[in-house]
């Protein structure tokens, strides 16, 4: 992985809003259930609370999770084999670290860790294959990497790593021996560092030292157990991403475009174990995607328009699908909403996306036919999908003049589809019923 290419494709993604109260949707933390519907855990900036966001194969439900003090910060979210959420976040007000999960009648809430003055902001939750949580965070008042995993009956607390001020910006994965394998960042001498659980001890490698790196990391691990970690090089403003191949630590730099980049980075791999990386570009305000296609990087700007996209993303933002289609849970600063994107996925029911540059472009179903107007000539795409997400038709591609348009389908077979346009300011996606 040596090469970079820069392919900015706004427009084929669906950018979708989850919660639009005022000042919602900080530190937004993503898990897909085995249908790949969307969980999100989020913070209310207004209150403080924790939120908690479902797709229900129709539409969000929402629910507060936690409304004692100033909660629901730095949030992290897994499902159980149930398809329940467990939750790690950060009490501000008691500067604890705290976890809830849903029984399935209502939520149960811990203090799992209340030791030091400041404890438990950056977390990090990963389920092992019992549904027992394991969590990596920071004890700001120490400077140490902690980690907690509940073993039945009780939190057991390890110190990971006391060597300096260590364990900011923390990320963890679990292998299939349910060990972990945790990334963050080394303050005291600006390093990227991983450590790993070999079943009797700590493992623990500096990933990279090549100047002040190592912040906003994220880890995911392959078939193999192997681990990959995005992070931000804060020398260089850019993205860099690492991998472990057996023998060694290869570090690439993904994104080095423009100005300030790869800040609130998340990770997943897909079935090939190829990287997925959503991170903020912070120059540009816009929220960036980057992937392995196997020979070089793509990167495109999912949602831009100097909203702030992004910001506040945690190290669990990014999921990939077993469709291998990204999805990516963000927050908007401009207005301060939070927002679910997907791309190449099967469209959810009632997926919209707001045209931020061009608001008046309309697009509506007129019988069998689709209506479209457009304010001034515009490249677009139209497709017609079926409820699985299949494509049935691509009906135009290419320049339209301004005006109204009709589009007849040429498919005749009844049913519910979906009709996705795509231009370069966004993307709409309407329920056609033929």
């Amino acid at each position: 992985m040596i090469s970079i290419a820069l392919v900015l494709m706004m427009g084929q993604w669906t950018l979708m809003p989850v919660d639009t109260t005022n000042y919602i949707g900080w530190f937004p933390s993503l898990a897909l259930d085995v249908n790949n519907n969307p969980h999100i855990s989020y913070g209310n900036e207004s209150s403080g609370d924790l939120m908690y966001a479902r797709w229900d194969g129709s539409a969000w439900q929402i629910e507060v999770v936690d409304t004692a003090g100033w909660v629901g910060e730095c949030t992290s979210i897994a499902l159980d084999s149930q398809g329940r959420p467990h939750i790690s976040y950060f009490d501000r007000s008691n500067y604890n670290l705290k976890y809830a999960r849903w029984d399935g009648s209502a939520w149960q809430i811990d203090v799992v860790d209340a030791t030091a003055d400041w404890v438990g902001a950056p977390t990090s939750i990963a389920l092992d294959s019992q549904d027992r949580p394991h969590i990596s965070y920071y004890d700001w008042s120490n400077s140490n990497l902690k980690y907690a995993r509940w073993d039945g009956s009780a939190w057991q607390i390890d110190v990971v790593d006391a060597a300096g001020d260590v364990g900011d910006y923390t990320s963890i994965a679990l292998d299939s021996q349910d060990r972990p394998h945790i990334s963050y960042f080394d303050r005291s001498n600006y390093n990227l560092k991983y450590a790993r659980w070999d079943g009797s001890a700590w493992q623990i490698d500096v990933v990279d030292a090549a100047g002040d790196v190592g912040d906003y990391t994220s880890i995911a691990l392959d078939s193999q157990g192997r681990p990959h970690i995005s992070y931000h090089d804060a020398d260089n403003e850019i993205l860099k991403y690492a991998r472990w191949d057996g023998s060694a630590w290869q570090i690439e730099v993904v994104d080095a475009t423009a100005g300030w980049v790869g800040v609130h980075t998340s990770v997943a791999l897909d079935s090939h174990d190829s990287p997925h990386i959503s991170y903020h570009d912070w120059s540009n305000y816009n929220l960036k995607y980057a992937r392995w296609d196997g020979s070089a990087w793509q990167i495109e700007v999912v949602e831009g328009g100097g909203l702030g996209a992004g910001f506040f993303g945690t190290d669990r933002s990014l999921r990939i699908g077993t469709d291998d289609c990204p999805r990516i849970a963000y927050h908007v600063e401009d207005p301060e909403d939070l927002y679910y994107a997907h791309m190449g996925c099967p469209p959810l029911a009632g997926d919209i996306s707001e045209e931020k540059g061009n608001r008046n472009i309309e697009f509506r179903p007129l019988g069998k036919k689709v209506y479209l107007f457009l304010p001034g000539q515009t490249r677009i795409s139209l497709s017609l999908y079926d409820v699985s997400g299949s494509l049935v038709q691509n009906i135009y591609d290419g320049i339209l003049s301004a005006g109204s348009h009709t589009f007849i389908f040429e498919n005749e077979r009844m049913g519910v589809y979906f009709a996705v346009l795509r231009h370069p300011d966004g993307m709409k996606t309407i329920k056609v019923i033929r």
